[in-house]
């Protein structure tokens, strides 16, 4: 219900403030950026946190298991470090920059599976718009006739870690924005793994809102030739 759904966002601006204060409390003169907060989402060359309080919020709201908390900080427009938490299941994923990625401590690698008819794939359906909600419907259609299989989960922060643990091969996804991707894409690649853009001729960027993880370039590639992306300007630059 509206109420629930209202309640609910409450709860997302009251972890966000929790976290905001307490980099500040530390870091005065760093920048944030928050989902919560997108009106100071310029992402720059300063020092910046970059936070999704709740990723997989619907996931939340229905009390299933596939949520989590995530923090990314960054300098100079690269990812420095990346901190993923599901204080349900108690998963912790963290990444540095040329350090590697943890599962609860503990070093992971992607897959590295190559082949897309072997390969486990993973997205999440964004859009409720007809024609948008077609275009994946359709990428669907095309990748699960050709790879293994293909799962949703809710949670488009956890589906990248679920790249890195290896526990799926590859993940797609377009319209999320930079705070959906910033831990979770460092972490794929600390632990191995690509981050592409689905769009032909143009390099992955966190603020183009769309991307394709996957566990070797390979395989970034196969699903590429897959997918069609969504028409240019129906997701617009983060700032």
């Amino acid at each position: 219900s509206s109420g629930i759904n209202a309640e609910y966002g409450e709860t997302d601006k009251a972890i966000e403030s929790e976290i905001l204060d307490m980099i500040r409390a530390k870091y005065p003169r760093d920048k944030f950026i928050g989902e919560e907060r997108k009106e100071s989402s310029a992402w720059g060359e300063e020092r910046t946190w970059i936070v999704d309080p709740i990723d997989g919020t619907l996931n939340f709201v229905h009390q299933n298991p596939e949520t989590c908390i995530s923090i990314g900080f960054s300098q100079g427009r690269i990812m420095r470090f990346g901190v993923v938490y599901n204080p349900i299941t108690q998963d912790l994923y963290t990444a540095r920059e040329n350090f590697g990625a943890q599962h609860n401590g503990t070093p992971i690698t992607v897959s590295g599976q190559t082949e897309l008819q072997s390969a486990l794939l993973s997205t999440c359906l964004i859009s409720r718009k007809p024609h948008l909600t077609a275009i994946e419907c359709g990428n669907m259609t095309r990748l699960s006739s050709t790879c293994r299989g293909l799962r949703a989960v809710g949670s488009s922060v956890l589906a990248l870690c679920n790249v890195a643990v290896g526990a799926v091969d590859g993940f797609w996804v377009c319209g999320l924005h930079i705070w959906d991707m910033a831990a979770g894409g460092l972490v794929v690649r600390e632990a191995g793994g690509v981050l592409i853009s689905p769009t032909e001729g143009e390099e992955f960027d966190f603020r183009k809102r769309r991307v394709i993880a996957a566990s070797s370039t390979e395989l970034a590639h196969l699903m590429k030739s897959k997918i069609e992306p969504q028409p240019e300007g129906v997701y617009n630059y983060d700032p």
